[in-house]
């Protein structure tokens, strides 16, 4: 059973209607709009690339309701672009609604591992500055991490994300930082020796 879970519901897709499944691309289906002109291909639908200019496609025929889109998506050579799928969440929204959906590219492993780093970098001095045991230091830089590495710009109410995104976000951030803070102390600080009293004497 394949369930996907939006904001405030979940949605089984095993008891879930089609409503389009493209086993083909007809170009009179779409409509393309701006630099560079996608084609669309009888098996795919291929744009770009062109410097610091992308351009859209759209679906002509709208669809309404909780639509859930499953699709397959590479990055060709010598583009660098990302890929952003948008959707229009209201016919009335100008000129979108919260469509923003996920950005991929070739970058994005290199940019984690570099994310990582830099952040290790940072709390180096804490890590070793801190006269906590091994455990307690690691839970402290843990959490150092979470609130600065996002959380805190979070916990104040934005226009960009509904209350419950943020509070996923906030979780998400928690289950990255904590985890990577851990680590990095249980790997950096090493084990407390416990003396006993015969070995102190």
């Amino acid at each position: 059973m394949k369930k996907v879970r939006l904001v405030g519901k979940l949605i089984d897709l095993d008891k879930s209607s089609i409503l389009h499944e493209f086993k083909s691309f007809n170009a009179d289906d779409w409509i393309t709009v701006g630099k560079p002109k996608w084609e669309v291909a009888g098996s795919s639908i291929i744009g770009g690339p062109e410097p610091d200019t992308h351009g859209q496609i759209f679906y002509k025929t709208p669809h309404s309701g909780d639509v859930v889109m499953e699709f397959d998506a590479r990055v060709i050579a010598p583009s660098d672009h990302d890929i952003v799928w948008w959707y229009q969440t209201s016919l009335e929204s100008k000129p979108w609604g919260r469509g923003y959906l996920a950005a991929l590219g070739g970058w994005f492993w290199g940019y984690q591992w570099a994310r990582g780093t830099l952040m290790i970098l940072a709390v180096l001095p804490i890590i070793y500055s801190l006269r906590l045991p091994r455990w307690q230091a690691a839970l402290a830089v843990g959490v150092i991490l979470w609130l600065g590495g996002g959380c805190a710009g979070l916990l104040v109410p934005n226009t960009m994300m509904a209350t419950r995104q943020r509070y996923l976000h906030i979780g998400e951030i928690m289950t990255q930082n904590v985890s990577l803070g851990i680590t990095a102390v249980l790997l950096l600080r090493k084990r407390e020796r416990v003396r006993t009293g015969k070995e102190s004497s």
